[in-house]
């Protein structure tokens, strides 16, 4: 949350098309974030923390969603990679 404050647990990944948020505990339930409705994403300067800002046709609706996540530099590359092989979001 804003606070800082953890608000589900779970696993997050990039694809060549998306952005897919696992919940730990309902592993059958995710988020998902097509490329072509991110319209920012970062990470901190720590590398620590990975953010996206999902305009309103993405399906989890608009906002920015941020994951602690010790692949925050990872997850980023690979979005930078998808976007730009594949022209989609941003």
């Amino acid at each position: 949350d804003d606070k800082g404050r953890i608000i589900q647990i779970g696993f997050l990944e990039a694809t060549e098309s998306e952005v897919i948020f696992t919940y730990e505990y309902h592993p059958t339930e995710v988020i998902c974030w097509p490329l072509n409705c991110i319209r920012k994403y970062g990470i901190s300067a720590d590398g620590k923390l990975f953010a996206l800002e999902a305009g309103r046709r993405a399906p989890s609706g608009e906002g920015i969603f941020a994951f602690k996540t010790d692949e925050a530099r990872e997850i980023n590359k690979r979005i930078d990679l998808y976007v730009n092989t594949h022209g989609a979001g941003r």
